[in-house]
């Protein structure tokens, strides 16, 4: 028989569950029920955390993000709504009193600030940082700037590579402007850095706080094999603080070493790029964008190559989580799920922001996950209609995509968007850029509904259903409750904030 509990946890209500409170011991859910009764079961030693006008949920999933990278973000230099004379200046007081050759990153710029006036990107980021290498990031990671330092250490100088599924920007001679789109961009960031292994991991400690903060207690992270090595010494050595469910990179899903589990690393997928991202206007189009009748976006990678790496991911029991924002890159997604995917894998496509009527049905039909990222409406809710005109209907189709059954699984795109969890919700509920605009507000779902993509459809999509995701006895006790029940007064959404977060047992958070 359980003793008295470690845990109680209070509330006004609980998300898709009876009563208002949950006792747990260990790292186990042992009781939920009505307060009255579960407070009986209180020892001398049991900690209770209480909420009276919240609501409990099982823990919050932030289904697409990258761990690692936004633990890195916060050493590198803000580039956010910054002219080129900004970027210039910032970057120049970044790399003073810097070691020489010593990188400097930079993230956030505008993609299309480069070129203007006739002015390169090259030459911009040779102005600021004559001798150090200049890598600088767009906000949304899909485009990169150089200096010619870091062009000649990527391998971009004298002689620019061939890279499949990548562009390189070039001035009026032929050689790069320093500007690099899609493929040539991930190379060059490939090559761009001097962190070591253990400066990233304390940066992905530090960040960790502020995810239980947000009360995320699980993660589904995107990176592929690259950054595993910094998670897998982190879980190795028990420091890992929530669950993470990892993917590898296509050419690698034969690596038994990266696929090992670990104790709270697991590898569920691999993860590919079939397109690139709206704002860059490289996201993959079934028809071309606005003002532009030849451009459709840039195919990573030729629908052969996306049928056969599904296949290789299916044959050693992974998942495909394939990115897709563009209509015909989530199209080419699916056909290659459909004819190539074993079915009893949660395969995934990753953003699915613009999704085409003929299109919609075939999440459910195929048990594919939508795994999408509504506070990207944030930023994209006064871009989509710019690119994609009257097509606009088709983007982030919540509540189409609810209404035909698709299994959704809600995350950030963290460094790129924040991890904030209310502020996905928001976003998936009043659909509002922060500039005000508002992005077809019939496809809004209701709090629960975004909610349930936070916490059983995350679970679900990581195949993890029988032990995280709801509420229920036996289940591990990974909890997040909110100081507002947002469930009962949706209304409250504007004020609510997290009250406290549990991971496996353990109050990693309480206000």
């Amino acid at each position: 028989m359980v003793g008295a509990p470690d845990l109680i946890v209070l509330a006004e209500g609980l998300l898709d569950a009876p009563g208002d409170a949950v006792a747990v011991h260990g790292d186990r859910i042992t009781a939920i029920g009505e307060r009255a009764s579960i407070l009986r079961r209180r020892g001398p030693s049991t900690r209770v955390v209480d909420a009276p006008r919240g609501l409990l949920c099982a823990g919050i999933h932030d289904a697409h993000a990258h761990l690692v990278m936004t633990g890195v973000a916060r050493l590198e230099v803000d580039l956010h709504g910054l002219g080129p004379t900004g970027v210039r200046d910032r970057l120049a007081a970044a790399a003073a009193g810097r070691a020489p050759r010593r990188w400097v990153i930079g993230r956030g710029f505008d993609p299309l600030l480069f070129p203007g006036d006739g002015v390169w990107a090259r030459e911009i980021l040779d102005a600021a940082c004559p001798s150090h290498p200049v890598l600088a990031r767009s906000h949304d990671y899909h485009s990169a700037a150089l200096n010619s330092v870091a062009l000649e250490q990527a391998g971009f100088l004298p002689t620019p590579p061939e890279i499949p599924g990548g562009r390189i920007e070039r001035d009026e001679s032929g050689a790069p402007n320093g500007l690099l789109r899609e493929a040539a961009a991930v190379a060059a960031e490939a090559r761009a850095g001097d962190l070591t292994e253990a400066e990233q991991a304390a940066a992905t400690l530090a960040v960790s706080a502020e995810l239980h903060a947000a009360g995320i207690t699980a993660l589904h992270d995107m990176s592929g094999s690259r950054r595993q090595g910094v998670l897998r010494a982190l879980d190795d050595a028990g420091d890992l603080p929530l669950d993470v469910f990892a993917t590898v990179t296509p050419n690698q899903v034969g690596d038994e070493a990266l696929r090992r589990p670990g104790s709270r690393l697991r590898i569920i997928g691999a993860k590919a790029f079939l397109d690139g991202a709206l704002g860059s206007r490289t996201a993959l189009l079934l028809e071309p964008y606005e003002g532009d009748a030849a451009h459709l976006g840039i195919p990573v990678l030729p629908p052969e190559d996306v049928h056969d790496l599904v296949a290789a991911a299916s044959a050693h029991g992974l998942a495909a989580c394939l990115h897709a924002i563009g209509n015909g890159a989530v199209r080419l997604a699916l056909d290659a799920i459909t004819s190539r995917g074993d079915p009893a894998l949660r395969h995934r496509v990753e953003h699915a922001q613009m999704v085409h009527d003929d299109d919609l049905g075939r999440f459910a039909a195929h048990g594919i996950v939508a795994s999408v990222q509504p506070v990207h409406m944030a930023e994209d809710a006064c871009l989509v209609p710019r690119h994609w005109g009257a097509r606009s209907r088709e983007a982030f189709p919540l509540r189409r995509l609810a209404d035909a059954g698709a299994p959704l699984a809600f995350g950030s795109d963290t460094p790129i968007e924040t991890f904030d969890v209310l502020d996905g919700i928001r976003c998936a509920v009043d659909r509002t850029g922060r500039d005000g605009s508002v992005l077809h507000p019939e496809e809004a779902l209701t709090v629960t509904e975004a909610l349930r993509a936070y916490t059983s459809g995350a679970a679900w999509a990581a195949g993890v259903e029988d032990e995280l995701g709801s509420l229920r006895e036996g289940a591990r006790a990974s909890l997040t409750l909110l100081s507002e029940n947002v469930a009962a007064r949706p209304e409250a959404l504007a004020d609510c904030a997290v009250a406290a977060t549990i991971v496996g047992g353990r109050v990693v958070f309480a206000t």
